[in-house]
């Protein structure tokens, strides 16, 4: 994330407050969230007792 300038608050941000949502597979989801000048695209997984983010970008970029 540092290296892509997307902070952890962004991710969170997108997670928790999503504009849109997409399934992708094996349960992986895709969170996208207009935050400022940047699209953030944050895909996670659910566990059973955690979520884990796997990537996080700016799609504006």
């Amino acid at each position: 994330m540092k290296w892509r300038k997307i902070t952890k608050e962004e991710v969170l941000t997108a997670i928790l407050e999503p504009e849109d949502i997409q399934d992708s597979i094996n349960g992986i989801k895709n969170f996208y969230k207009h935050i400022n000048e940047k699209l953030i695209k944050a895909t996670y997984k659910e566990e059973i007792d955690k979520f884990v983010v796997i990537t996080a970008i700016d799609k504006n970029k």
